[in-house]
């Protein structure tokens, strides 16, 4: 469920690199090879959860730039397991959003199961819960949903979602076991813990700035302070933005500012923001808000 080395590691991505060993060698094509196919396929998720947000023109030129935009193509060439967590919650959003169309249970209960898997990606995944959260409370109390005909529905994708993260969610209570990692970079969090909530303004800052400005500081997560769009895209991306808000009372904006804003909570609350491998879970929507942006322009 989780290797101890390196500050402990979610075990999930690990055994899908083990795939790609047996099938080709203990080489770097292998490890390599696992986290560029989970790229692409981060391509494909984000497609499809825009098609059902949006529609097939919409969702394709979303694609089209979730594909060569530098962060997701960035940790697609790295060795690393965080490239997987937008595969799994972006499966989970897309289930999800079928069940808010449809009542199925089925597909709820898909959406939790993927949302479990999600746990043993990386440690981001932690916002996750509260994406869903959010959601639920912004869904009966913003949009009105009825609970008294859903609650079933949230009961299962619950428990799933639990049954799934059980064994990881015990393993990390063993003291001997919990990452140390966090209480290395969380310095923010304790601050706001304590009443300061000067470090974690300045991290939303940072991060509403890491778009279109300057980006993540490390150079080891990509180039240092290069920001996530250039300039054109930042302009369609924080336009986007404005629009989503303004048309907040539509869910499909909703869900994206939801989805957005949640996936930015990593990094808000640990050093070094705007840090993008904290915020990877944001991918399957990022390219969605230039989108939004654009297809405002095109209707004036």
């Amino acid at each position: 469920d989780l290797f101890t080395q390196a500050y402990g590691h979610e075990a999930g991505f690990h055994y899908w690199q083990t795939l790609f060993v047996w099938l080709v060698g203990d080489n770097l094509v292998a490890l390599r090879a696992a986290s560029a196919l989970m790229g692409v396929l981060t391509v494909a998720v984000t497609y499809s959860l825009n098609k059902r947000l949006f529609g097939t023109d919409f969702a394709i030129l979303v694609a089209a730039i979730a594909a060569v935009l530098f962060m997701p193509v960035f940790y697609s060439r790295l060795a690393l397991r965080a490239i997987s967590l937008p595969v799994t919650a972006g499966i989970a959003a897309c289930f999800f959003w079928d069940w808010l169309k449809s009542g199925q249970m089925r597909l709820i209960i898909w959406a939790g199961l993927f949302a479990g898997f999600s746990s043993y990606t990386y440690f981001a995944s932690r916002a996750l819960p509260i994406i869903f959260v959010a959601l639920f409370f912004g869904l009966i109390g913003f949009y009105q949903m009825d609970f008294q005909k859903t609650w079933r529905s949230w009961l299962a994708f619950a428990a799933v979602y639990l049954v799934i993260s059980l064994p990881l969610i015990l393993f990390l209570q063993n003291p001997a076991t919990v990452e140390t990692r966090i209480s290395e970079v969380d310095g923010p969090l304790r601050a706001l813990l304590a009443g300061d909530l000067l470090p974690v303004l300045q991290n939303g800052l940072a991060i509403l700035g890491g778009f279109g400005f300057a980006g993540d500081p490390l150079w080891r997560q990509g180039v240092a302070q290069q920001p996530i769009f250039d300039p054109i895209f930042a302009i369609l991306f924080y336009g986007g933005l404005l629009v989503s808000l303004g048309n907040i009372r539509d869910l499909r904006y909703g869900f994206c500012l939801i989805w957005l804003g949640v996936s930015i909570v990593p990094s808000l609350v640990t050093v070094d923001a705007p840090s993008t491998i904290r915020m990877i879970l944001m991918l399957p929507v990022t390219a969605t808000f230039p989108i939004v942006g654009f297809a405002q322009i095109l209707s004036w």
